[in-house]
């Protein structure tokens, strides 16, 4: 299971190396060759732009899981974004000429390279997010409005790695609609250990009434060495 924060920082990362990455491919490709003083001569100048690219990402919204990470929204937003950041590095470049240098088609080629492997390296960043090996799979004991609203957004943005496996609620609670694919235990004696050994539940998020927590507490006492991580609504919402 990986935390947001580690997802995170996977992706910063990940796009510091495609960054860098871009810069060797266009450096290859104007120059035909790498030498050690053409990487150094280019790397502090294009060092300074990149940190300010990632500033443009982080503002953008591209370090937020709920942002898509492919499709038609993504590429409009990265089509926007690398417009921003073309104009900013040739401004960079203008105010602060290298006389050693000449950048711009260097600029040029290294953006094709960067847009397009950012696209690439984002596309299979989102696959992993949503694919079995990250998910965080929850299970809901109890249901309400704020629950119903939680699992909806949990079911419209896999890319945030978590996966509603089942609801249980008691016989007396209100019937809610929720998404086909989540299964639904209506009953006052469920048996949490079993549920939670056979589904493999790696969170449970409790939505039941004070009233009913003296029979959760021990069921979950007895389901202790499964080793999930347990939430009340409020503090988890």
């Amino acid at each position: 299971m990986f935390s947001q924060k580690l997802k995170k920082i996977f992706l910063v990362l990940g796009d510091i190396f495609i960054l860098y990455l871009s810069l060797y491919l266009t450096l290859l490709v104007r120059y035909g060759t790498k030498t050690t003083a053409l990487w150094e001569r280019h790397f502090l100048l294009f060092s300074i732009i990149f940190a300010i690219w990632l500033v443009v990402f982080y503002i953008a919204g591209l370090y937020e899981l709920t942002t898509p990470q492919s499709g038609l929204s993504f590429s409009s937003l990265l089509g926007k974004i690398t417009i921003i950041n073309t104009i900013i590095a040739i401004a960079f470049f203008y105010f602060f000429p290298n006389p050693g240098l000449s950048p711009k088609r260097v600029l040029f080629i290294d953006i094709l390279f960067t847009t397009t492997l950012i696209f690439l390296w984002r596309g299979f960043y989102g696959s992993f997010l949503k694919s079995k090996i990250t998910s965080n799979k929850l299970l809901f004991i109890g249901i309400n409005e704020q629950v119903k609203e939680l699992i909806t957004k949990i079911v419209q943005n896999p890319q945030l790695g978590y996966e509603t496996s089942i609801v249980i609620t008691p016989l007396e609670q209100k019937i809610y609609s929720l998404p086909e694919q989540i299964k639904i235990i209506k009953n006052n004696d469920f048996n949490l250990p079993q549920i939670i050994k056979q589904e493999k539940i790696q969170t449970v998020v409790n939505a039941l009434p004070k009233e009913n927590n003296a029979r959760l507490i021990k069921q979950l006492y007895q389901s202790l060495f499964f080793f999930f991580k347990i939430y009340h609504l409020p503090s988890h919402y």
